[in-house]
């Protein structure tokens, strides 16, 4: 194989291999389970040119999407979870996920800032250097989200977007702001008729499901992003099986498919899987079939304030 050939091959593979790295925040959001109906329902979305007032959609989808009532999350500030980044069992990168800390709202709420880091490792960053950032603001009483940003700093490309949600009666609403490449900010607004989840504070509502008590086979749940409100589908398989991670042994965990559409992942020839620790609801392990073979993201380590409480 000659120099030239060798070097793009080399660069796609790294490039696969970011990718499977970024999203790995979106990934695993699509995997949330919330207390919805079980009846589908088309995505709440954007208003195309030649389409009703996206309210009107909104108003055919509002019954099927969950009421966010009192939860217990189970978080303290402090909290670290670990996870490694593989593709074809080669480590690729990092993701950190963590509760920096509590805050109070404008509106007097109180909040948890949460926060998302994912950077691919010293070989990949070679060829393809990886920094990205996400963070959330969730409601501390029910588990929504009051606002999201996304910086995602990959090789050349540079993007940043902030999503405030806004609840008062009347005003209900998503605001978007995205830089562009010129480094000028789009606006955009997008109504909204119940709260939303993020793709971060997903994550976390995770806490707030009852796995041992769960008797269903899929549910649906409202994730903001990408200028839309997704009604996303999760498939809920093999309840109770048992696995190993790392230090934490014989642990009981549900398996869930989530059907993901948002715009940005990276090219799959499989369904994604999650397998999510039935005790905490904290994501253990998830595995995605990409181009060049089988990525997996596994909990690698985590902090006295995690669920699992100090390593034994």
């Amino acid at each position: 194989m000659s120099k030239v050939r060798m070097h793009r091959k080399i660069m796609s593979t790294q490039a696969a291999l970011t990718r499977a790295t970024v999203l790995f925040c979106l990934l695993i959001s699509g995997c949330t389970v919330v207390h919805a109906e079980t009846t589908p329902a088309d995505p709440v979305r954007a208003k195309a040119p030649g389409e009703p007032n996206p309210l009107a959609r909104m108003q055919r989808v509002k019954d099927t999407l969950p009421e966010f009532k009192p939860v217990e999350l189970k978080l303290k500030a402090g909290e670290r979870l670990d996870y490694e980044i593989k593709v074809g069992g080669v480590p690729a990168g990092k993701s950190l996920m963590e509760v920096v800390r509590e805050e109070t709202w404008p509106n007097g709420a109180p909040i948890w800032r949460i926060q998302h880091f994912t950077r691919a490792n010293r070989a990949v960053s070679l060829f393809y250097g990886v920094t990205d950032k996400h963070i959330s603001a969730i409601d501390q009483k029910s588990g929504f989200s009051r606002s999201f940003r996304l910086e995602l700093h990959e090789g050349d490309v540079k993007a940043d977007e902030k999503i405030n949600m806004n609840y008062d009666i009347g005003e209900m609403k998503a605001s978007f702001e995205r830089t562009r490449a010129d480094g000028k900010v789009r606006e955009y607004t997008l109504p909204l008729l119940d709260k939303v989840l993020d793709p971060l504070a997903a994550i976390y509502y995770l806490r707030s499901m009852d796995f041992t008590k769960f008797d269903g086979s899929e549910f649906y749940l409202p994730i903001c992003t990408d200028r839309r409100v997704w009604n996303t589908r999760i498939r809920v398989f093999r309840q109770g099986a048992t696995m190993d991670v790392g230090k934490l042994k014989n642990r009981r965990v549900v398996i869930l498919e989530p059907e993901v559409e948002f715009r940005g992942l990276f090219e799959r020839r499989g369904p994604m899987k999650i397998w999510i620790d039935e005790e905490t609801g904290v994501p253990l392990r998830m595995t995605c079939e990409i181009p060049i073979g089988q990525a997996e993201v596994i909990l690698e380590d985590w902090s006295e304030e995690s669920p699992f409480g100090p390593k034994k």
